[in-house]
């Protein structure tokens, strides 16, 4: 959200903005089905205990998403797993450690990637937008610091795979 934009008004503009330009029946149910969580989780930019606030719209539309679908983009995608730090490690003070949860949440994003179709992609300048449908879990998993090494492996497996389609159309 924006500063002081309510999480109703942050929605109807990302659903007005981002997404009726490629699926125009798109809408939401901004008073029903809506949902409120709150937790607790240390800040990665600040390293403090802050609490967090997410709130959930129902959306639907009966649009043919399959026209805008890149079926299989992360099919062949199959970045190499980091290996869990030894603890003799611990003993350097400045390296940096991986921890066998930092390996299973790596591992769990890189999953998520494996399964997951995108349905619509953008590019503004030298940033790509990518829109798909993933469930609470699954975005809580891609949101995690620790799945950011993943997520560049991918977006590094689609412009490999871009720039193969716009080889084969040439």
């Amino acid at each position: 959200r924006r500063s002081q934009e309510t999480p109703t008004a942050a929605v109807t503009r990302i659903i007005d903005k981002e997404v009726k330009p490629f699926i125009p029946s798109a809408d939401t149910r901004l008073e029903h089905g809506r949902s409120r969580e709150m937790f607790i989780k240390e800040s990665p930019t600040y390293g403090v205990r802050t609490c967090y606030s997410r709130t959930c719209f129902v959306g639907f539309t009966d649009d043919d998403l399959e026209r805008v679908k890149i079926l299989g983009a992360g099919r062949d995608f199959n970045p190499e797993s980091p290996k869990e730090t030894p603890r003799y490690m611990e003993a350097f003070p400045r390296a940096t450690r991986i921890t066998a949860e930092d390996v299973e949440m790596y591992e769990q994003a890189k999953h998520i990637l494996q399964q997951t179709d995108i349905f619509w992609g953008a590019h503004v300048g030298r940033v790509a937008y990518l829109y798909a449908w993933l469930n609470q879990a699954e975005f809580d998993i891609l949101s995690d610091e620790r799945a950011k090494p993943v997520l560049k492996q991918y977006c590094g497996h689609l412009s490999k795979m871009e720039l193969a389609i716009l080889d084969q159309e040439s």
